[in-house]
């Protein structure tokens, strides 16, 4: 005799007790009797799943000085960046009557070592500047489905509570020690070809913070139409000086079938932002040895009200609405894959005197958010999306399965042009290359471990970066150089 025997019984007694005969003394064969709920509690022990997930990350970006430019000013080469320990504990109950259960995760960061100033992509930092690890219960949801002839795709599967959300243009954000996640509640489904999705959250835990708040715009609380926040005392800007954006909800639609995705995508932030997205893909065979890929992109933005004031970060954005459109091509031949891509933004801005400035799209929903963005210009550094940019990328990648198993190395090169800052009227460019690099380890004692290897390097062209106070190309407008290194560990408790 063992535990569950003794304890499973006694369970499904209490919680769903035993049916009485019919009035009539004929039993009701339509009702369960004690052996059904014993199975079910015994079916939704046994589907419990544990799992772990460490992650080594190191993150560092460096300046580079001024190429081009001999008036530039000397300066240092400032660094950013960390190491850092992330931790996952991820619980999945199964299914009780094969339609309810409840997850949750636990996360961790440990700091390993931070020696630079800046080092708020990994790490908590206070407000004397101090960086440190954190902990929190990064989700906690209930679930509940409709299940059809394949688990995999119920037919409806709800959550509700603390959890990672990518639904419309939700999205979250995997490329830190943890993931970060939000407060809301999430539906999705799927039919015969057809996928739809329904999602509303009000709160945010992001990938370096240990708590969950409200979503932040980038509006002066109580300041007038067009104010933009300011910097606190140590270079940042202050979430609690700032407007709320109450919620934030978004819908897909998607339908495939022969080769043929569809998908529409939108979401919408109270008072800030409505933004809609239209993704086409068709998918075909050349040859047995060659598959052609067909892709075209649109997102549009507009300004839903009070909270947007056309500025992001202190940089200029975009005054009534904004939009990208993309075209790739990519092509599989056998364990080489190749493409090219083209994209177009326009994204016209004017400050509060009507004076031109180089305008930006923004694809988040506020400061402390996250927002679906999967244009392949959009690089490891630089997104490529400033007012009448026309952008190039090509790429490369390779699957050594056959020589190296486990390994795949991707390399990507993108070029903006067309483009002029608002003040000078000067002509801008800019470019990046990026490589990445996979490999998992295929020995069945390193099974479910992983390394990872990003490097970017960023150039603008000229003296934009002071010309127009643009910020072109992030903190670092001179150019820079990003390297980020993953180890990951996946491990199965049971």
């Amino acid at each position: 005799m063992n535990l569950r025997s003794l304890i499973l019984p006694g369970l499904a007694c209490i919680t769903l007790p035993a049916q009485s005969a019919s009035l009539t003394g004929i039993a009701d064969d339509s009702r369960p009797g004690d052996d059904f709920f014993e199975e079910q509690m015994a079916a939704f022990a046994d589907a419990h799943d544990l799992d772990a997930r460490i992650r080594l990350v190191e993150f560092e970006r460096s300046n580079k000085k001024y190429l081009k430019s001999p008036n530039a000013p000397k300066t240092k080469k400032p660094k950013e960046g960390a190491d850092a320990l992330g931790v996952q504990i991820n619980f999945q109950s199964g299914w009780l009557a094969d339609t309810f259960g409840f997850d949750a995760s636990v996360f961790t960061v440990g700091d390993l070592h931070s020696p630079h100033k800046k080092t708020r992509d990994l790490l908590i930092e206070t407000e004397s500047g101090h960086r440190t690890g954190f902990s929190k219960l990064a989700q906690a949801y209930v679930k509940a489905r409709i299940p059809s002839e394949d688990k995999n795709k119920p037919l409806l599967m709800f959550k509700g509570g603390r959890e990672r959300i990518y639904t419309g243009l939700i999205a979250g954000s995997g490329s830190r020690a943890i993931p970060s996640s939000w407060r809301g509640v999430d539906i999705k489904g799927s039919y015969e070809g057809f996928s739809y999705g329904l999602a509303w959250v009000d709160q945010i835990s992001l990938r370096n913070s240990s708590n969950f708040e409200k979503l932040k715009s980038f509006k002066k609380k109580g300041s007038k139409e067009g104010t933009n926040l300011g910097f606190s005392k140590n270079g940042t800007f202050d979430k609690h000086d700032a407007e709320t954006i109450d919620s934030v909800w978004g819908a897909e639609l998607g339908y495939e079938i022969m080769g043929l995705s569809l998908k529409y995508r939108d979401s919408h932030a109270k008072d800030f932002l409505d933004t809609y997205n239209l993704d086409a893909s068709y998918k075909f065979t050349v040859t047995p040895e060659i598959d052609l890929t067909l892709n075209g992109k649109y997102y549009k933005e507009k300004e839903n009200g009070k909270l947007w004031i056309g500025s992001v970060w202190g940089d200029p954005a975009f005054n009534k609405s904004a939009d990208i459109k993309h075209f790739n091509i990519a092509a599989d031949i056998g364990d080489l894959m190749l493409m090219v891509g083209y994209t177009t933004t326009t994204a016209s801005y004017k400050d509060s005197t009507g004076n031109k400035r180089l305008g930006t799209y923004y694809y988040d929903f506020g400061m402390n958010t996250h927002g679906g963005f999967d244009i392949p210009t959009s690089m490891l550094i630089g997104d490529f999306f400033y007012d009448n940019e026309k952008a190039w990328v090509m790429g490369a990648g390779y699957n050594f399965n056959k020589l190296i198993p486990g390994l795949s190395v991707e390399f990507y090169h993108t070029r903006g042009d067309n483009f002029k800052d608002g003040k000078h009227s000067e002509k801008l460019k800019e470019n990046e290359t990026d490589l990445d690099l996979t490999y998992k380890f295929q020995s069945e004692m390193l099974a479910g471990l992983s390394f990872r290897f990003r490097y970017g390097m960023y150039r603008p062209s000229g003296r934009q970066a002071n010309a127009d106070n643009t910020g072109l190309g992030g903190d670092f407008s001179n150019g820079k150089n990003e390297h980020r290194i993953y180890l990951d560990y996946r491990l199965k408790v049971f």
